[in-house]
């Protein structure tokens, strides 16, 4: 049997290893690693083990088949052209993960991959990472595309996993397998509707360009005391959105794919990607590139600003930019949070966002066709 070094000597990593003692390397590039090829690790990704000396050379804790995918996926990422948005299907499917009640809210497909969001009510946790993060997946379509699943990111309750390769434009059902701890569990068949999606141009009326947030309310840029990073009016918004969200939910309870390319807006090019509804609160989810912060950290306008909302019904709802998550080439996809809910009957939104001295930035109209 291997010895059990000294504490200070394992490997400090984000998750747990069935035998730490079988790895000892050095804090050197990977290059110039030593590695012991005795014994196995865990996989981070799937768990199974695997010996060190399969991917010396490539990634730390990644068995070799799932460090290829990975592979596969960055690789795709980095493609010119991989960021371009070919649709949003709305799924809105409760299925039982583990034992936790579990959410799949919408696939949103690009040229390069597709990303699934769902939204755990009570994530299962290991190490702090929520399971469904870190769990294998595995996508299959009625036209034998197999696709390979990393978790991406979280935002609150909402995990979004990325799929490579690209979703078939043929494909008309689409399952997921996961497993973890050696448990396996598929969704059974999903319709796609409204796949393959047609993104449609849609001209915004005012484009203007928005100011700096260097100095002034991070929001929008208002003149706010320096001991406050908003002024009166986005912290109230924010406030209202915050307590919305708190309310006990499933989740989305609808998604309207808006599929919206709105040209050149707020400094980038800009998508409106869909509209997230449930009994509390509205979600407005949006994409633009190149997405640059700021050099002291701030948000700038396109991210967090001052929005409102007007739909065809003359109600007014006012949003705050409530999360968000780098995307390649420099991209950015973002959550506008909305209070109060839409009525059902809503037919058209328009969307403004403006600066601290109300000046329009970007003022648009987006027809709602709710599936």
């Amino acid at each position: 049997m291997v010895p059990r070094p000294a504490a200070s000597n394992i490997p400090q990593m984000a998750y747990p290893r069935k035998h730490p003692e079988s790895i000892n390397c050095s804090t050197s590039s990977p290059a110039t690693r030593q590695y012991h090829p005795v014994a196995a690790a865990e996989c981070r990704r799937c768990g199974e083990l695997f010996t060190t000396k399969e991917t010396a050379q490539t990634s730390i804790g990644f068995c070799r088949r799932c460090d290829e995918a990975r592979q596969r996926l960055v690789a795709a990422q980095n493609e010119p052209g991989s960021n371009q948005l070919r649709g949003v299907v709305s799924l809105i499917v409760d299925v039982d993960i583990d034992v936790a009640a579990t959410r799949l809210i919408a696939i949103e497909a690009w040229n390069g991959w597709f990303d699934l969001r769902l939204f755990e009510a009570r994530p299962v946790e290991a190490n702090g990472i929520p399971a469904s993060l870190r769990r294998p997946w595995v996508a299959r379509t009625d036209v034998a595309s197999v696709h390979d699943g990393f978790g991406f990111g979280i935002q609150g309750g909402t995990v979004t996993v990325r799929f490579h390769p690209p979703l078939p434009a043929d494909a008309r059902t689409i399952e997921f397998e996961h497993h973890l701890s050696g448990v396996r569990a598929t969704t059974g068949a999903i319709p796609l509707i409204g796949w393959p999606a047609r993104v449609n141009e849609v001209a915004p009326s005012v484009v203007r360009a928005p100011p700096s947030t260097e100095e002034g309310c991070q929001g929008c840029g208002a003149p706010v005391d320096d001991a406050d990073p908003f002024c009166a009016r986005c912290r109230t918004t924010f406030a209202d959105a915050v307590a919305a969200y708190s309310q006990p939910s499933p989740g989305p309870e609808r998604v309207t794919p808006l599929n919206a390319h709105l040209g050149a807006a707020l400094d980038g090019t800009m998508f409106m990607l869909s509209l997230e509804e449930s009994a509390l609160w509205f979600n407005l989810r949006y994409f633009v590139a190149p997405w640059i912060p700021t050099s002291n950290g701030r948000r700038n306008p396109r991210v967090h600003g001052r929005y409102e909302a007007r739909d065809d019904h003359d109600n007014v709802y006012r949003g705050f930019g409530s999360s968000g998550e780098g995307q390649p080439h420099d991209g950015w996809i973002g959550n506008v949070a909305f209070t109060p809910p839409l009525p059902d009957n809503a037919a058209e939104l328009t969307l403004a966002v403006k600066s601290g001295d109300e000046t329009d930035l970007l003022r648009v109209t987006l027809p709602i066709l709710r599936p």
